[in-house]
């Protein structure tokens, strides 16, 4: 009976590790301070489009495929999402350096987009600090298909 239960635990515990392996997942933080950087030292293109609901993070490096620079964005409707953090806080988490940045956007554009970890921006804040899970792009990847059709050559003799 000792043995049967023990037997019982140990699978309990060994499907417990295993289930925690598979759902962990790490995270990359980079701190997007454009308010302490010099005007000519920015790599960062921050914009909003018209009508549109992302807000868009460009790094002003061709170092993509067809010469695109990586872009990170966010929903901005989706405001719940975003975390807001002290600067004790801040302190507390560990941060990237933008060679980083860029090398871990390489290696999401050669994998085909996918990752297994977060991507989370940090932006300063009246407040403090504001931390947005971001996705990742390249707008210069353009996908080329085949017309829906051809033009027939008339059979004029």
């Amino acid at each position: 009976m000792k043995i049967y239960i023990l037997s019982i635990l140990l699978i309990a515990f060994f499907l417990r590790t295993q289930a925690q392996k598979k759902t962990r997942i790490d995270s990359v933080y980079y701190l997007v301070d454009t308010l302490h950087t010099p005007v000519k030292d920015r790599m960062w293109d921050i914009n909003v489009e018209e009508n549109s609901i992302y807000k868009n993070y460009t790094i002003h490096c061709p170092c993509l495929i067809n010469g695109g620079s990586p872009t990170f964005f966010y929903n901005i409707k989706s405001k719940e999402i975003a975390v807001h953090i002290t600067k004790k806080e801040l302190k507390a988490i560990k941060l990237i350096d933008l060679s980083y940045l860029i090398l871990k956007s390489k290696q999401i554009e050669k994998n085909a987009y996918t990752r297994d970890y977060q991507i989370f921006l940090i932006e300063p804040d009246k407040k403090g600090y504001i931390i947005h899970e971001v996705d990742f792009t390249n707008p210069n990847l353009r996908i080329v298909s085949p017309p829906d059709y051809t033009e027939r050559k008339d059979k004029t003799n």
